[in-house]
């Protein structure tokens, strides 16, 4: 995630020094490579981290962060380019990475030898804990075992529910990239806005998904909560691969959005984009509710993992009490 974030700086200063159309392809294309390896890694330490009876929640609680930067960026972005100049954005955002840089590498990680030595060490409290060293070294055998299982990307994507949120998520990424280019140029043409309220009027595309943590809101946190889900059916060692195939998918719509919608509403007009948009989400949309179907036997499994998980994460949690 530093490395994303260093790469992240490198694109802000190639568009504050950009002088030509290549520079700033290039500036974008880094700004894209460096973001991917920074939500994907962040989406995977939060399901590290968290667990999984409470990973829709904190999924929620992420993307609050990310729709509350979409909602912020372009009013602030339109009135630092309006009031100060083409640079002020870029100066501001280079400011942003920086305190985020510093931020990560303030979080400090728990190393798996710390683990391993406090599990050890419980085992001198024995029956005083209600754990006997016996069930400790299952655990960490169980934890070990699950480590050696290879998750390949084939076997990942033959997965169907994992097909199915592929599918929206391409579906989410079209219709989210295809808005960017044509609906400020409908909102200038049609209303003269200025930047600056053109700002102000993404901010209420982003609003709503501010409620994620309370009502999950479509279509990214059931879709990152179902990841994590079809790993946990198959291995536990697949996750961080499971959201980059997830951020690929974001990725293809992404590049397809902004052309086709580009070449609709320049040809047809605002109405038939939006038709458009609603078409591809509807054909998504079908694809994945049969993909996703049938979900019953493959949840009770992840549920049975899940107590497994967390009598080992129990195991391990009296085993840092015991050492600390």
């Amino acid at each position: 995630m530093l490395i994303g974030l260093v790469g992240m700086m490198i694109s802000i200063v190639l568009y504050i020094l950009a002088t030509n159309f290549y520079v700033f392809l290039l500036a974008r294309l880094l700004q894209g490579v460096a973001g991917g390896s920074i939500w994907t890694l962040g989406l995977t330490l939060i399901t590290d981290v968290f667990p999984a009876n409470t990973l829709s929640l904190q999924m929620g609680k992420a993307l609050v962060g990310y729709t509350l930067g979409l909602m912020m960026g372009p009013p602030l972005g339109g009135v630092l380019y309006e009031h100060v100049g083409y640079q002020a954005p870029f100066f501001f955002c280079f400011i942003i990475i920086l305190v985020d840089f510093v931020c990560r590498a303030l979080i400090v990680e728990e190393r798996e030898e710390t683990m391993r030595a406090a599990v050890a060490s419980t085992a001198v409290l024995g029956e005083q804990e209600g754990l006997p060293y016996e069930v400790e070294a299952m655990a960490m055998r169980r934890k070990e075992e699950k480590e050696k299982e290879s998750t390949s990307f084939w076997k990942l994507i033959k997965n169907k529910r994992l097909v199915g949120s592929i599918i929206v998520t391409a579906c989410y990424g079209f219709v989210f990239s295809g808005v960017e280019p044509t609906v400020p140029l409908h909102l200038a043409e049609t209303f003269d806005l200025t930047p600056e309220c053109i700002g102000l009027v993404f901010m209420a595309f982003s609003l709503p998904t501010l409620t994620a943590p309370l009502f999950g809101t479509a279509f990214l946190t059931p879709v990152l909560s179902e990841l994590s889900a079809v790993v946990r059916t198959t291995t536990d060692t697949g996750i961080a691969r499971a959201y980059a195939i997830f951020n690929m998918a974001f990725s293809i719509g992404v590049l397809i959005g902004p052309v086709v919608c580009g070449m609709v509403y320049e040809h047809f007009g605002f109405v038939y984009l939006s038709f458009t948009m609603a078409g591809v989400l509807f054909m998504g949309g079908v694809p994945t509710v049969i993909l996703c179907l049938g979900r019953g036997t493959e949840l009770a499994q992840s549920t049975r993992e899940d107590e497994e998980r967390a009598m080992d994460e129990d195991t391990y949690n009296i085993a840092k009490r015991s050492k600390y």
